[in-house]
């Protein structure tokens, strides 16, 4: 996807960029960062991690939620795992978005899942302990 996005990049003519990223963004953000670093002029690295090991990792509770998002996908019960992923990644109750998650599942499982992506996203995080990716993240 880093490379992906730097193809585009020259495809607008973008020789360098300011690049934010969100969650699995952000480690495609800090990947270019690593892989391209003449192309990036500021990064924003959000909802993500740089792969430092002095980082806390996830809670036990959303640990297991994000192993079990890829063998339990099944129409009938991504509503309730969906609210259940939200409820945790909220850290406590808000109403008026609950209300809306069965709404947004259906939306997720109409575009399409892809239980490897979870795997995806944690092996990146691998690829940010390099040191070559230390020296960027500084």
């Amino acid at each position: 996807m880093a490379k992906d996005t730097t193809g585009l990049m020259d495809v607008l003519g973008i020789k360098s960029a300011h690049l934010v990223g969100a969650s699995m963004g952000g480690m495609i953000a800090q990947e270019i960062a690593i892989s391209f670093p003449e192309r990036v002029r500021s990064l924003t690295s959000i909802m993500s991690t740089t792969g430092n090991p002095k980082v806390p990792p996830p809670t036990r509770e959303a640990a297991a939620d994000a192993d079990g998002a890829a063998a339990d996908h099944a129409r009938k019960n991504i509503s309730t795992r969906f609210a259940q992923t939200w409820k945790i990644l909220r850290v406590g109750s808000f109403p008026e978005d609950e209300a809306l998650d069965r709404a947004r599942a259906e939306r997720t499982y109409e575009r399409g899942l892809n239980p490897a992506g979870v795997g995806r996203q944690l092996r990146a995080r691998a690829r940010l302990r390099q040191p070559q990716a230390n020296a960027c993240a500084r």
